[in-house]
């Protein structure tokens, strides 16, 4: 668990999460409701390779805000928040 949610991850990381790393991933970001449908729906990191994330995190089931859009685009990226333990 510990290394999907370390510093200087990749967008071929993220790719290869599997359905609950990502789930994880993106309840640690904070992101509970694309987490959610992730993981009600099967959906791995591989899903998200060459789509429009934009496109498809706007419309149904997701409906998501443009921050969150933001910061899921960003997770593909490698960025992970610091968060104080």
């Amino acid at each position: 668990m510990q290394s999907i949610l370390g510093h200087g991850r990749t967008c071929k990381d993220f790719n290869n999460l599997f359905v609950i790393e990502l789930y994880h991933l993106l309840m640690h970001c904070n992101l509970q409701d694309i987490a959610n449908i992730c993981y009600e729906d099967r959906i791995d990191g591989k899903f998200f390779a060459n789509v429009d994330v934009q496109d498809l995190l706007h419309d149904q089931p997701f409906s998501v805000s443009n921050i969150q859009i933001l910061k899921f685009k960003r997770l593909q990226d490698g960025w992970r928040p610091y968060v104080s333990s």
